[in-house]
């Protein structure tokens, strides 16, 4: 099977799906999206990203006391550091339009599996753009996760210690993602907060269509990407532990939840205990058809979330002890799909203008 490259940008592409052929119900109550897509700027988008940003300057400070003392503590440090900081890109990767999407947050941070043998190339040669297409697996968080855990702490650290380019790259990997979300927080700041709230509508370039969309796709790319392929179901029944989120720090079940965490929060236009106006408003306007819809997508949210804390171990042992849950899992993540990318853009007359290729 050919190596899975780019999944963030491979797992789905543009098209049209079957929301777009229900017809539009109006809400029951008059509901006001301006103030929906103010909160949604105001209180979980520009927050995330702020946050994100937060981490990796605490992240490259981490790796300025790693690189002045290259001790076993420091490294330590410098993990839990990289641990944080790839956990709140769980919640901010979600928003992949307007500079984020300029700036191509989600896949310059967050492409895997790593090419650790590209990895090493580029160090060994000590030449390369880590802004080049052909370098998008060999940056971001998952890079790092191989040069912080490699197959032992230990060896990181002696690999790190003993190897001046490996230091440099890893310090380089930091320095590039500081520098884009910098900029990515300046522009929602200075002017794309005004412009995303009103840009109202429905069309497929309004706020609103942004915000589902992508809501949805960052949804089935847990799905598809971060479990499925790994573990067999999108893999033609067999499963494929090579491209685990990951897998050197055996962190791939908390990034998960975390995502999965950060879907239902955005569904309620919740962001760490910030309330404000979302989805769940949004649906709940509708009352006949929304009370159901609304208690169907939080009950699931629910029990997926409750399903993943009965795994005790790393997503690869489980995989290898042939686990069945992983696919009773699956299929509770799959059973979502319906009520938010079919029922609830329904309501919402928002069109889905991407198609993954598991036929949902």
């Amino acid at each position: 099977m050919k190596r899975f490259k780019l999944v963030f940008v491979s797992a789905l592409a543009l098209s049209l799906l079957s929301s777009k052929c229900k017809e539009p119900v109006e809400p029951t109550v008059e509901f006001n999206k301006t103030a929906l897509l103010a909160d949604y700027a105001d209180k979980v988008i520009v927050p995330s990203l702020t946050d994100l940003q937060g981490e990796i300057s605490t992240l490259k400070s981490s790796f300025s006391s790693f690189q002045a003392d290259v001790t076993q503590a420091n490294l330590e440090a410098l993990q839990n550091a990289w641990k944080t900081a790839y956990l709140q890109f769980q919640h901010s990767q979600i928003f992949n339009f307007g500079p984020s999407m300029d700036y191509g947050i989600k896949g310059a941070f967050g492409t895997y599996p790593c090419d650790t043998a590209k990895v090493d190339n580029n160090i060994t040669s000590g030449s390369y753009t880590l802004g080049a297409a052909g370098n998008a697996d060999a940056i971001g968080f998952p890079a790092m996760d191989y040069l912080l855990f490699d197959l032992s702490t230990q060896e990181a650290l002696n690999r790190l210690a003993s190897d001046a380019n490996r230091l440099t790259y890893l310090g380089e990997l930091i320095d590039k993602m500081q520098i884009e979300i910098n900029a990515v927080v300046n522009a929602w700041n200075t002017s794309y907060t005004q412009e995303f709230k009103a840009n109202t509508g429905t069309s497929s370039t309004s706020s609103m269509s942004f915000l589902v969309n992508e809501f949805n796709k960052d949804y089935e790319l847990t799905k598809v990407a971060k479990f499925g392929i790994p573990i067999g179901q999108q893999s033609l029944g067999i499963p494929q532990p090579e491209y685990i989120e990951a897998p050197y720090s055996g962190f791939s079940f908390d990034l998960i939840k975390a995502s999965l965490e950060a879907s239902r929060e955005v569904y309620k236009g919740d962001y760490k205990g910030n309330d404000g106006i979302g989805f769940q408003d949004y649906v709940l306007s509708f009352v006949d058809q929304g009370q159901t819809l609304n208690t169907d997508i939080t009950s699931t949210y629910t029990s997926v979330l409750n399903k993943f804390e009965t795994f005790n171990t790393t997503l690869k042992a489980e995989i290898n002890a042939e686990n069945t849950e992983l696919s009773a899992a699956y299929d509770l993540i799959q059973s979502q799909v319906v009520n938010i990318k079919t029922d609830m853009p329904a309501l919402f007359a928002i069109m889905i203008t991407y198609q993954d290729n598991d036929g949902d």
